[in-house]
């Protein structure tokens, strides 16, 4: 999923609030933040309050870093109180993206060209390098689109 194309601006108003704030330390490193905003924000639509914002982007830091390393959730009060801000801003500008069957394999899995088996006109199929996946939803039958 492209979330800079489904998020839009707001996708780097929430990278410049993460490095700003830069709660693990890290921010001399460009964009070092761009994984954790790429987990945070297809959470969001999750959230009914700042709280629960909070809350997300702990569970983030959490998951990509440790418990030891995030901290305290408080520690994302600041962090949670502008993102929520800002998404209550561009919540109507969003592209909800949707799950769709895979228009390649039609939810088959299988690579359409190879049907499967990875070979194609004597060689390894060079659509799925062999492994007969479908290289279009990576071997899960869906895709996330936009409308």
């Amino acid at each position: 999923m492209d979330l800079r194309r489904t998020f839009g601006t707001f996708y780097d108003e929430v990278l410049s609030i993460i490095t700003r704030h830069d709660p693990i330390g890290i921010a001399g490193v460009s964009d070092e933040y761009e994984p954790e905003v790429d987990a945070i924000l297809p959470r969001l639509s999750e959230a009914e309050s700042e709280a629960a914002a909070r809350r997300i982007i702990h569970e983030e830091f959490v998951r990509l870093f440790d418990a030891e390393i995030a901290g305290p959730e408080f520690r994302f009060d600041g962090i949670a109180h502008e993102i929520w801000v800002s998404w209550q801003r561009h919540g109507a500008e969003i592209e909800e993206p949707y799950e769709t069957v895979c228009p390649d394999c039609e939810g088959a899995r299988a690579c359409d060209t190879c049907e499967g088996t990875g070979k194609w006109r004597g060689g390894a199929c060079p659509f799925c390098g062999g492994d007969g996946i479908c290289f279009h939803c990576g071997g899960n039958g869906f895709i996330t689109d936009w409308d």
